[in-house]
């Protein structure tokens, strides 16, 4: 399969720094794109496994990356970050959606069983530590706990204790369908592709609140110490707006426009990430701006599919879905 790394910047627009939230809709970047000035040799990212069925979201600890094969009996799968054989951690997940680490477990849903599970990233006996739940998606573990959204009609964002010893509990019932969600140290945050809005909740309970309202499908989130960004699906743009807005209603801005079929975000100290897996075989992309704007930044093109994105201290990762049974593949760009 080949693959290309590419420099790019936008032509003469581009988008405004999240801090300048108070405006409604910020100037639109531009989606066109042109190689950058210089010519010289460009990294390229590596595959870490090759042969998976449609992999989707993707985890990394540091140490080593894990990511769902999501078919209908899917796969939890590990690799060390810097390549080598595959482990599966899990088989026979009937439609995982979503994984997530604690030290020393992985967590994933079974959208099809209803259940939350954990398994120890050194392999054993997965254990369900949540049952009959309706259509578990997101999956987000944070301080001890693991948090989820139930994306049925009505929608729901609960919690559990990680050792499952408690009853699961609900956050935010009656969500007009709660996507994907974030977590920081005293809030939750999730997307309601449906209503509209970036919403936030006590960890502790409480009314959930909108950081924001007024959007267009939007899909994921994702939250750094400062700001909550986002995928509107409806207008095709990475959006950001302040944390600090959780007042309630507050207003977003455009980090980048003419991202159509955006599927993933992720962000660091630094950067906002995004895949976009196209149309067409190798027509995916993996993309990047700077937390603060700019000229949004094509890490690599030519993807097969790219689907789920993760970052760590060193690397970017990403799930390239591929388009039949074990054409799918795991990337890793150094940063």
């Amino acid at each position: 399969m080949p693959m290309m790394l590419l420099a790019l910047t936008a032509l003469a627009s581009s988008s405004v720094a999240c801090a300048d939230a108070d405006l409604s809709v910020a100037p639109a970047a531009s989606p066109d794109v042109t190689s950058a000035a210089g010519g010289s040799a460009l990294r390229q990212p590596e595959v870490l496994a090759r042969g998976q069925q449609y992999p989707s979201r993707v985890a990394a600890d540091g140490q080593s990356v894990y990511w769902i094969n999501a078919t209908a009996h899917g796969t939890v799968m590990k690799v060390d970050r810097v390549g080598g054989d595959p482990v599966v951690l899990a088989r026979g997940v009937r439609r995982p959606k979503d994984l997530a680490l604690s030290a020393d477990e992985v967590f994933y849903t079974s959208a099809e069983d209803g259940t939350i599970v954990r398994v120890s990233k050194s392999g054993g006996l997965p254990i369900a530590v949540a049952t009959k739940q309706a259509n578990p998606s997101a999956l987000v573990v944070n301080g001890g706990s693991v948090y989820w959204t139930s994306s049925a009609t009505p929608g729901a964002v609960m919690t559990l204790a990680t050792d499952g010893h408690d009853m699961p509990r609900a956050l935010a019932t009656a969500e007009a369908q709660p996507l994907r969600l974030a977590v920081d140290a005293s809030r939750v945050y999730w997307v309601n592709w449906l209503g509209g809005s970036v919403m936030h909740v006590d960890k502790s309970g409480g009314a959930p609140k909108a950081l924001v309202s007024g959007q267009s499908n939007p899909s994921d989130v994702a939250i750094d110490a400062t700001h909550a960004y986002w995928i509107d699906d409806g207008d095709h743009s990475i959006r950001c707006a302040p944390l600090s807005s959780r007042a309630g209603g507050g207003a977003s801005s455009v980090l980048a426009a003419g991202q159509d079929g955006a599927w993933a975000i992720a962000v660091d100290a630094a950067r906002v990430y995004w895949t976009i897996p196209g149309d067409a075989p190798q027509s995916g992309r993996v993309v990047s701006v700077s937390r603060d704007g700019g000229a949004p930044t094509v890490l690599a093109s030519r993807q097969h599919y790219p689907r789920g994105v993760a970052v760590d201290a060193t690397s970017l990762y990403w799930t390239n879905g591929g388009d039949g049974a074990e054409s799918g593949s795991v990337m890793r760009l150094s940063k």
